[in-house]
């Protein structure tokens, strides 16, 4: 299934607004986003700020749910990708260059808003990204964040937000030692219990066998604690 993401100009000007009235927003409340990163076996990598801190810190629990779909997301060019962004490696390479903050692409970000100027569709996928940076907690520090924001969009777009939310950088690692044993680009939670519905991995490269190796590993662990 390929996708291409829409997002009304009157929304996005609404939701820009928001940004800047965070600590009126709903259930923001900032020390929520700031503590409660860490449980047991589980680390959040981004301050999320979408996801209502009633379901934080994420743990293990949550995933103890037989129905879980595992799905693989990608772009054009990636073979297999159960869901595909209509988006080419090129294009995400630009919007990346566009949106990190670094100060060693000054050159390379000036060269792709002048890319950007001239393609709509780039444009306004470039605006949904800015939209949401903040709130969930993007930095842009490598390429594949732009994915894995595109693909919280997709699945925003999918999942009513009156009963679920989307969020990801998520990494599980076992109680024994610290060493991380993977880390989960995409989760779609339940809102009234905190469940696991959807669990995913978001890859630029063109074939998904890395992708479902790591949801595979991800279940085997899964299984290993009891929890499926």
């Amino acid at each position: 299934m390929k996708i291409k993401l829409k997002f009304p100009s009157f929304a996005l000007f609404a939701f820009a607004f928001l940004l800047f009235q965070i600590p009126a927003y709903g259930n923001f409340n900032e020390s929520c986003h700031l503590e409660l990163t860490d449980s047991e076996m589980m680390r959040t990598t981004r301050i999320d700020r979408h996801a209502p801190c009633s379901c934080k810190p994420f743990h293990l629990k949550q995933f103890k749910n037989s129905e879980i779909d595992y799905f693989v997301g990608g772009i054009n060019s990636t073979k297999g990708a159960d869901q595909q962004i209509d988006l080419e490696r090129s294009e995400a390479r630009t919007l990346w260059y566009a949106l990190k903050e670094s100060r060693a692409a000054g050159r390379a970000r000036r060269n792709a808003k002048d890319k950007l100027a001239k393609d709509p569709q780039l444009l306004e996928y470039y605006n949904q990204l800015l939209a949401i940076k903040d709130l969930h907690g993007f930095t842009f520090g490598n390429e594949g964040e732009v994915l894995e924001a595109l693909s919280i969009l997709s699945l925003e777009n999918q999942y009513p937000k009156d009963k679920y939310f989307a969020t990801g950088g998520i990494m599980y690692f076992p109680s024994s030692g610290p060493s991380t044993l993977g880390e989960l680009d995409l989760v779609v939670y339940e809102k009234a219990s905190c469940k696991v519905v959807l669990v995913g991995e978001a890859k630029l490269s063109r074939n998904t066998g890395k992708a479902r190796e790591q949801l595979t590993r991800f279940q085997n662990f899964l299984r290993s604690q009891g929890q499926n």
